[in-house]
């Protein structure tokens, strides 16, 4: 391939636009063209039309329109180049650009944390991971929740993916670049394992790619609950949400996140139905959080602790939602509760009501502040807050 734009050429080719697209709505044949529902808005009569002999889809409804290409910037929410390796990935046609160094060495590295991944979902379902499996059945974890997403366990030992998994040199130097190994401080001896014994969380990009793990110890301890990879060439924390691959449908389609503090309060809001749950990556709240879900969402829901620190969480999370002019609003847990009991103890109407009630970003920023102001200068702080926070009635 010689260029960029001779790949371009042969995927309209050699892709059917209209079997590209059928792979996620539903295309009704009509004489030449085939209709379904749009994608990209909410929509009860089909109006998006595709064109096999033209290579285009159009909407009368949102009059979203393009080629293939263009289908899948907008439907994946990814820039040009992405675009491209996702339809290299789906036809087998190589993408010439792919062959950078930097690009090969991300793709070396997604290849290891996949190899590691299905090595620690193996280990599980093994005698050494029968602690591990006991307490996520303890936790009433079902085998199909397991395997959804992709449990595993990482065991006690110092040196098991250097022996088990990691055949060359050019493997653990990834590994170590990607923190699932680490080197000795004085720098001898061989690296050794970050995660042990522990039950490990894939944690998957937008593309549905291994690009970090977190580790939760196996009941209470005196370490850390959960440990995550560093930061790493394709795995920056403050950009990635738990569980969003799974979830990227139900954020579509609902135009709203709902955004949980654990990985098993994720678990346990899909059980209950709930397609659009994601969670941090056990951080605070971020710009960049913000700016990455407004790609995607047009509000977000934060499901916090009723709590202090929940309470806290919930006002910085308002405020940044706020700054970037995101709609937001929160939901404030029974104080010791969170999604995942709740989701076990309640009914699905229950917790329906108590996810449904809901405070809106704005009206709990300052009720939050006003609450907390200096009583001496409450008249002042209450008309320098709603002067930020409530929008003008005035022309």
């Amino acid at each position: 391939m010689s260029n960029k734009k001779d790949f371009i050429d042969r995927i309209h080719r050699e892709v059917p636009i209209e079997s590209y697209i059928s792979r996620f709505i539903p295309l009704k044949k009509r004489g030449k063209n085939f209709i379904g529902l749009c994608p990209f808005h909410q929509e009860k009569s089909p109006s998006f039309n595709v064109s096999a002999e033209k290579q285009f889809y159009y909407c009368f409804g949102c009059k979203a329109s393009g080629d293939l290409i263009r289908f899948v910037m907008s439907y994946e929410r990814v820039d040009f180049s992405r675009s491209l390796e996702i339809l290299s990935e789906y036809s087998g046609i190589p993408l010439e650009e792919k062959s950078s160094k930097n690009s090969e060495f991300s793709d070396f590295l997604y290849k290891i944390n996949l190899k590691v991944s299905e090595y620690y979902q193996h280990l599980l379902h093994t005698p050494t991971g029968k602690n591990a499996l006991d307490y996520l059945k303890s936790r009433e974890i079902e085998d199909s929740e397991i395997r959804l997403f992709g449990l595993g366990y990482a065991p006690e030992g110092f040196d098991t993916l250097a022996k088990e998994v990691l055949k060359t040199k050019e493997e653990i130097s990834g590994a170590i670049q990607l923190g699932l190994l680490r080197e000795k401080e004085a720098g001898n001896g061989r690296p050794y394992d970050f995660f042990r014994d522990r039950i490990m969380f894939p944690v998957l990009d937008f593309s549905g790619r291994t690009v970090a793990f977190s580790g939760r110890i196996l009941g209470p301890g005196k370490e850390a609950k959960y440990i995550n990879s560093q930061a790493s060439l394709i795995f920056d924390k403050s950009r990635t949400f738990y569980n969003f691959f799974k979830a990227r449908e139900g954020v579509r389609k609902s135009g709203e996140a709902m955004l949980v503090e654990g990985y098993l309060d994720v678990i346990g809001l899909v059980r209950r139905g709930y397609e659009n749950v994601i969670a941090s990556m056990g951080t605070a709240i971020t710009e960049n959080h913000i700016r990455t879900l407004k790609k995607f969402a047009e509000r977000v829901t934060f499901v916090l602790d009723g709590d202090i620190a929940g309470k806290k969480g919930a006002l910085r999370a308002a405020e940044i939602c706020l700054k970037e002019g995101m709609e937001c609003s929160i939901v404030l847990l029974p104080e010791g509760k969170d999604p995942f009991d709740l989701s076990k103890s309640l009914s699905r109407p229950e917790l329906h009501e108590i996810l449904s009630d809901r405070i809106q970003g704005s009206e709990f920023v300052v009720e939050e502040l006003l609450e907390n102001a200096d009583s001496r200068a409450l008249p002042e702080k209450k008309e320098s807050h709603f002067k930020i926070y409530i929008p003008s009635s005035k022309p």
